[in-house]
């Protein structure tokens, strides 16, 4: 597979963006190969779950046995975001690099390493808009938040499969009004990618609530297509268009 267009039509199903992940678009780039510390991803320390959706037996496996934590981020000052975000790449690469985890496995393992610096129910509520979501009951909100997070999770698996050699600079966070920017270039022969993590802290622990590639939100994009659904239609239309998205 070629090197993925970033544009406002590919950006919610390309490169496993969908997640937001921009953490996964340039974990599963190779990035910060050359600092990789070998095998030492054994010796990392260990971080809580963050739970599950759709849990598969070989998820569950994953979280009763807690294999997955030998791979996880060894985070030295969690309050430092640009550590958070170098860590938690880091991680990300070694399990894609290493030939001791199928592709199944490496899957679940990026879901528990990547998943607890994203804030789901956040993003759920912007992708939709302040409108459309308070007009929804409180269990139309939940349906929709783990219907939205399954997509994004989902996203990992494109990423595992599509793991490339391009790499990045990293920029220094930047304040803003509602928390901090960090931005990124992910660069190949062939163009410079930008993207810029929005984070915030939630619970005194940085999360990120939105990424922007080459200037276009993701979750504004989300936020068009679902108020196009929902002007058409219901949430039941809304929440039949995001089980379809994730069918097999």
């Amino acid at each position: 597979m070629s090197r993925c267009e970033i544009s406002r039509q590919s950006l919610t199903r390309r490169c496993g963006v969908g997640l937001a992940v921009a953490l996964l678009l340039v974990a599963g780039q190779g990035l910060f190969a050359d600092e990789l510390p070998g095998n030492d991803a054994k010796n990392r320390s260990e971080s809580s779950s963050s739970g599950s959706v759709g849990v598969s037996e070989a998820k569950a496996e994953a979280l009763t046995e807690g294999w997955w934590k030998r791979w996880d981020a060894d985070v030295k000052d969690s309050d430092d975001p640009n550590e958070l975000i170098r860590a938690k790449l880091n991680a990300v690469i070694t399990v894609l690099e290493t030939d001791e985890l199928d592709q199944a496995k490496k899957k679940i393992a990026i879901d528990e390493i990547a998943s607890p610096v994203f804030d789901f129910q956040l993003m759920s509520m912007l992708a939709l808009g302040r409108t459309h979501w308070g007009r929804l009951t409180s269990e139309e909100q939940a349906t929709f938040t783990e219907l939205f997070t399954k997509r994004l999770r989902g996203s990992y698996q494109d990423i595992v499969s599509h793991y490339s050699d391009q790499k990045v600079k990293l920029g220094q966070a930047e304040p803003e009004r509602n928390g901090i920017n960090i931005t990124m270039d992910i660069v190949s022969e062939e163009s410079t990618i930008s993207v810029r993590y929005k984070m915030r802290k939630l619970d005194n622990h940085w999360r990120i609530y939105d990424l922007e590639i080459d200037d276009v939100s993701a979750l504004l994009t989300y936020r068009s297509q679902f108020d196009d659904i929902l002007r058409r239609g219901t949430a039941q239309d809304l929440f039949n268009h995001l089980k379809k998205d994730a069918a097999p």
